[in-house]
């Protein structure tokens, strides 16, 4: 039997990068795996490739992490479809380079609101739905080495 045998999983931020490293690599260890972006053709092309590889059902879904709505209704959405969620991975985040002295504020708001209140409120409704079902589950949150060590222009991403 596999690691991940019919566990389910939603991976933030998983168009690119580590998070679609992490949604492959879960659907190959025999997770179900709902793949969550705000870039929905991201995802979508993931799926396509999850599939193409003979994996497990996966799910491309849109997700913005800042809107508690749609963390909601990707929540219910997986649930509706697998039954449970076993496994979040917040990985959603996002990178805005500028020297402090010149960064925009709403692009500073932004990023917190993505790397920050994002997994907040992931998790919160994760831990909520993983409660009500009773067996428990698996919030991981992705960090950058970043928060250990500055960069100039990266202000905002490693506070």
């Amino acid at each position: 039997m596999k690691l991940l045998q019919n566990k389910v999983a939603i991976v933030t931020g998983a168009a690119q990068g580590i998070g679609r490293s992490i949604a492959e690599a879960y659907a190959e260890h025999g997770a179900y795996v709902v793949l969550a972006d705000i870039n929905f053709e991201g995802v979508q092309a993931v799926s396509e490739a999850i599939h193409a590889a003979g994996r497990p059902k996966c799910l491309p879904a849109h997700l913005d992490v800042t809107d508690p709505k749609q963390v909601q209704e990707t929540i219910d959405m997986t649930v509706q479809e697998f039954g449970r969620l076993d496994i979040l991975v917040n990985n959603a985040a996002v990178l805005r380079a500028h020297l402090i002295v010149d960064f925009p504020l709403e692009e500073w708001r932004e990023v917190f609101r993505v790397n920050m209140e994002g997994p907040f409120l992931c998790a919160q409704a994760a831990a909520r739905q993983m409660i009500r079902q009773g067996s428990g589950g698996c919030i991981i949150n992705i960090a950058s080495a970043s928060a250990r060590k500055a960069d100039l222009k990266h202000a905002a991403y490693s506070s």
